[in-house]
């Protein structure tokens, strides 16, 4: 019965197998040349593998294939003669960079724009919201200020914010659209307290309040005075 000898199969890459053989020879890992030659990892493991369809198009493979061969001193011009293609010695530098999407890269004046609309925005909502939450403006020109009076009425007139329901002691006031207002009210002999409350529906209440004095006048007598 005939013998055979078994042996090794190489393998169909010279290439990769001497990158392989003098990477380990130095003691290196593929992570550590990868941020040493700042290429990625896969390409250096593609370069050993032999497998040239997952390096990038062009002449990215060759400088790779360079780049990693003079690294670990070996003959990189002997190697790029078995990289398949035409052999270029003129090599493109690859870009540092990833390639940037002109559709999406953002001019910088176009940028500091969207950054302006967005502060302007901003802005409105802020002064939207002091307008809706916060207690409405109450102005009293009539009475300006508290007194004293004769008369058995008093006008109560001012200006407020538009859309602002207003009430003297409790009773509804028509507001007028510029946001003025007027109303009569009747007095009692001795101090009088008119309370003003301006509010809106989300917002809270304004109040305002007048003292009146209210000294009614003599009353005159008919009969004639007599004399001693």
């Amino acid at each position: 019965m005939a013998r055979f000898a078994t042996q090794t199969l190489r393998r169909l890459n010279p290439v990769g197998e001497e990158l392989e053989e003098a990477r380990l020879a130095k003691h290196l890992t593929l992570p550590h040349l990868a941020k040493r030659l700042n290429i990625p990892v896969q390409y250096l493991t593609a370069l050993e593998a032999g497998e040239w369809e997952a390096l990038p198009r062009g002449d990215y493979g060759r400088y790779f294939l360079r780049q990693y061969a003079r690294f670990l001193g070996l003959d990189a011009e002997k190697l790029l003669q078995q990289y398949p293609g035409p052999n270029v010695r003129h090599v493109v530098q690859p870009p540092r960079r990833a390639p940037v999407n002109p559709s999406r890269a953002v001019h910088p004046l176009r940028r500091l724009l969207l950054v302006l609309v967005g502060l302007g925005v901003l802005a409105y909502l802020a002064v939207a919201a002091r307008a809706t939450f916060l207690p409405p403006q109450l102005t009293l020109s009539s009475p300006a200020s508290d007194g004293s009076t004769t008369s058995p009425m008093v006008t109560v007139a001012g200006v407020t914010q538009t859309g602002t329901e207003v009430a003297v002691n409790g009773e509804a006031v028509e507001v007028m659209e510029s946001g003025r207002f007027t109303a009569s009210v009747s007095l009692r002999p001795g101090f009088n307290t008119l309370t003003v409350t301006a509010r809106k529906s989300l917002s809270g209440q304004t109040t305002l309040t007048r003292r009146i004095l209210f000294t009614p006048p003599p009353i005159a007598s008919d009969q004639p005075e007599l004399v001693p």
